[in-house]
């Protein structure tokens, strides 16, 4: 092999070895986006094509949109969007008003309702409802996520150390992303296995409102802090920051179907919520 030839291939080796693997942002969300697409009308599915067409012109491919562009300077600001911080002594009873712009979103919850006012607006400029679909896909999904919903303390578990089948990690990134790759499936294969349920739940399902979604990744957090049944969380008044948890199998049997309940109904949530505004005339 030439001189040349032997650079370039080691240089693609290196970059290969060093791409990120797949994540909530990225998994999680393709199967959020894939339950959501399976479950939309004509009219919903045509409206979704057009929004987002040419290109990425499926929920999957959309759902992973609003956290590649945090790496846009432009949209920096967007980040806090992602989640909400509700304390275990909040009771959070009431929707805030829907801002009226981008600079009046604080929270994923301002986010889901400016962003469906928009999609909801048939005069808004093409450009700004299909970013207001793709925000809407991914943040569907996250509100699903319980520590999205998350205590101020220790970030919603990214102040959380874990070491992960031996690998460091954090409790954020546990149920943002490990939880889902310890399954060993592809999005697909993911949402063929999950993808059952009757009419009758999903009509319950698509009745929730937002403060529904909130009140239950909320009511979900003392089950995602519960490592050892309780004891280890009775002992340590639920602050976990000054150690490094050591979780494997018997946490990933626990809480994986919490993730899976969780993933499809954001999927099903979501396809309910654009059925509704996309509904033809």
């Amino acid at each position: 092999m030439k001189r040349p030839a032997l650079i370039l291939c080691l240089a693609l080796f290196l970059l290969a070895a060093a791409a990120p693997t797949l994540r909530w942002g990225q998994k999680g969300h393709r199967i959020v986006g894939q339950i959501a697409q399976n479950h939309l009308t004509e009219a919903a599915a045509r409206a979704v094509a057009d929004l987002l067409g040419p290109g990425a012109t499926t929920l999957a491919e959309a759902g992973t949109w609003a956290d590649e562009v945090r790496s846009d300077p432009a949209w920096r600001f967007a980040g806090p969007w992602h989640y909400i911080t509700v304390e275990d002594d909040s009771a959070y009873d009431a929707l805030p008003p829907v801002p009226a712009g981008m600079d009046g979103i604080h929270n994923i919850v301002d986010a889901l309702q400016y962003f469906e006012h928009v999609l909801r607006d048939a005069d808004a400029p093409h450009e700004d409802r299909a970013n207001a679909l793709r925000f809407y896909v991914h943040f569907v999904g996250d509100i699903h996520q319980p520590l999205h919903v998350g205590r101020g303390p220790d970030r919603g578990g990214n102040d959380v150390d874990i070491s992960w089948f031996g690998t460091e990690s954090n409790l954020h990134r546990i149920w943002d992303t490990d939880l889902i790759e310890h399954q060993g499936l592809s999005f697909s294969e993911f949402v063929r296995f999950i993808d059952h349920i009757p009419p009758e739940d999903v009509a319950a399902w698509q009745r929730a409102t937002y403060l529904d979604w909130v009140h239950e990744s909320k009511a979900l957090r003392d089950s995602v802090y519960d490592f050892r049944g309780g004891t280890l969380d009775a002992a340590l008044h639920q602050d976990y920051r000054d150690l490094t948890l050591r979780l494997g199998y018997g946490y990933a049997y626990r809480k994986t179907p919490i993730v899976r309940r969780r993933l499809l109904q954001a999927g099903i949530r979501l396809a309910g919520m654009l059925n509704a505004v996309f509904e033809a005339p």
